[in-house]
């Protein structure tokens, strides 16, 4: 026996190093999740500008079809591989990424089905806009080798429009185009692309040219070399890009005549089916067009006997309607169409950032290390920019989170939208929550970087109601007004956007019910329906979202009584990233069964 027991405690000293060699469960779990994120990586080298690397800064992303085959084979084995482990073996918090994963491999794999019911461009999905906006914004140049490679992606950008094209006539011979209304927008953009020297003989530089030599005159370059650049870019220009952009337009042009006048995804086959996945996408609930219909006709009533209270506040006496009609088009409520105008704007919203700033301590222990700047938007896409938009910072810190807002019609930004806006945008909103995310620490990059339409927006429109929690309208009416307009708007939204892709209200249908029922102006609410047409089911995310964490908020406050802390509830929120709502449910849940676990302990 001894003997035996010997052999046995000999083999147990021996194995043991191997044991100890060998990876957890979580540990495997991990690399997996790392791994993805390389790989994927190398297939997204606008990605990596993104985020502040330099790998392969002068290509572009593949958008082929056989790129999207190739991505849906990956999901395929990515899913399999995730279905293997053990849950039992993982964290809590792994978990959580396990179901955060499976749930966007699988919205990806079915969202496959649907890759040519997606417009390939839009006026708020134009690929050469977004191209030439990101060597704009994002390709910064620190060398003579960024320099070039800012140049190289120039001459590609043929590239990016035969991919464009090829998906644009494939998605035609399905019978899915745009609108007739969307060709005329997307076109005058392009056209202003080609405006400027050196296209033309004028003394202003094209947006690409007077963007590059601005990054380049803050560079230790050599002066030779800065001009030789600098006319490289411009014979690219000339040739490549003007070449690929009239190719473009002539493709356009031509689809343009075939175009309908019907505005909703039920004209295309399988139309309806197609929109039932994209609520499901952008809500990542199980809810039907109808429900989220009269879910938006029930809020706007709701929310329309709060604005009363608020309208005898302001003083004004009349019905709704009329107070509507005051607040929309009275002078007082706007900047002038100047330039000053215009600056003054944008020194109002960033002093509103600032006053938040202050009462952020009262709500979050959780807080942003990334800078956030507050821009106007690019002279040659304000036109058809509809709202005011956010880009976050780059994970290195090299660039600040970025609040753009588009001023070229002072009569589309109110004054008493003007603050909500910017707590929706920039502070407690998305520049809070996605900065947040960024920054977590031990957290896996893939993790940092997902997205989830109703997490991220539902945040923002929550963090417009947060502000009011904080106290940023006391004695300001006027403002607490523009917030339930905000509030308004996107239950007006569920209204419209159902009722444009399953009711098949007409374009001018859906903008008279946005006028009828809110403060905005036909201008901007014309600009928001074209853009709800063109992007079926995102406008949904914003309140659906907003009332998922409202109501998880509410569930927490009332299981733990005084025990219930808000920085706490903002913790679960915010402490992994961007999650589906159900899992942000399942996790706000088990935080209140351990907090009431330790007040019984």
């Amino acid at each position: 026996m001894r003997v035996l027991l010997n052999v046995c405690l000999t083999a147990l000293v021996l194995w043991v190093p191997l044991l100890q060699g060998m990876p957890t469960e979580q540990e495997r779990f991990n690399t997996f999740l790392d791994n993805i994120w390389q790989e994927e990586l190398k297939f997204s080298p606008t990605t990596s500008t993104y985020l502040g690397m330099k790998e392969n800064q002068d290509q572009w992303d593949d958008d082929s079809f056989e790129a999207a085959d190739e991505e849906l084979k990956r999901s395929k084995i990515y899913l399999k591989q995730l279905d293997a482990f053990n849950l039992e073996l993982l964290s809590q918090r792994a978990r959580l990424q396990h179901a955060v994963l499976r749930n966007t491999l699988n919205r990806d794999i079915t969202g496959y089905k649907w890759r040519f019911h997606n417009y390939a461009v839009s006026p708020i999905n134009s690929p050469i806009d977004e191209a030439t906006a990101f060597l704009i914004n994002f390709h910064g140049i620190d060398s003579q080798i960024d320099a070039e490679a800012f140049i190289s992606r120039v001459r590609g950008i043929p590239n990016v429009v035969d991919d464009v094209i090829s998906w644009v006539r494939a998605q035609a011979e399905k019978g899915v185009r745009p609108p007739v209304f969307a060709y005329p927008k997307v076109l005058e953009n392009s056209h202003a692309l080609l405006t400027g020297r050196p296209f033309d003989t004028t003394e202003t530089d094209s947006s690409l040219l007077d963007a590059f030599k601005n990054k380049l005159a803050n560079t230790n370059i050599p002066a030779e070399a800065k001009a030789q650049l600098v006319a490289d870019l411009n014979e690219a220009l000339k040739t490549e890009y003007r070449s690929a952009l009239n190719r473009y337009i002539e493709e356009l042009t031509t689809q343009q005549t075939e175009a309908t006048k019907d505005h909703g995804v039920w004209k295309h086959p399988d139309g309806k089916a197609f929109y039932d996945n994209r609520l499901a996408v952008f809500t990542t609930l199980p809810v039907t067009a109808e429900e989220v219909h009269e879910l938006g006709l029930s809020e706007v009533a709701r929310i329309q006997q709060e604005i009363k209270v608020v309208q005898k506040q302001i003083g004004f006496e009349g019905d709704l309607e009329s107070f509507l009609t005051y607040m929309r088009e009275d002078p007082t409520w706007y900047y002038p169409e100047t330039d000053a105008g215009r600056e003054a704007y944008l020194e109002a919203t960033q002093s509103a950032i600032d006053k938040i700033e202050l009462k952020i301590d009262d709500a979050f222990n959780l807080k942003p290390k990334a800078n956030l700047i507050v821009k106007r938007v690019e002279p040659f896409r304000e036109k058809n920019t509809s709202a005011a938009f956010y880009n976050a910072p780059a994970i290195d810190g090299s660039r600040p989170g970025i609040y753009y807002v588009p001023l070229y019609r002072m009569k589309d930004n109110s004054k008493w939208d003007m603050i909500s806006t910017a707590y929706h945008e920039a502070l407690p909103g998305h520049h809070m929550q996605i900065a947040i995310a960024q920054e977590l620490p031990d957290t896996p990059m893939l993790m940092k970087m997902m997205f989830v339409g109703a997490y991220v927006e539902g945040w923002a429109l929550y963090a417009e109601y947060l502000a009011w929690e904080l106290g940023m309208y006391e004695k300001d009416p006027v403002g607490n007004f523009g917030r339930l307009a905000a509030e308004l708007f996107r239950a007006v939204r569920l209204v419209v956007d159902t009722g444009i892709h399953a009711k098949k209200w007409t374009r001018e249908q859906a903008i008279n019910y946005m006028v009828s029922n809110t403060p905005y102006t036909e201008g901007y609410a014309t600009g928001e329906i074209e853009r709800y047409i063109a992007w079926p089911g995102q406008a949904v995310s914003y309140k659906m979202g907003m009332l998922k964490i409202q109501a998880l908020r509410a569930f927490a406050e009332e299981q733990l009584g005084d025990k219930f802390d808000i920085k706490e509830f903002h913790d679960v929120v915010l402490s992994d990233g961007q999650v589906p709502l159900p899992v942000l449910e399942q996790k706000v849940n088990h935080w209140v069964k351990e907090a009431q676990s330790d007040t019984a302990g």
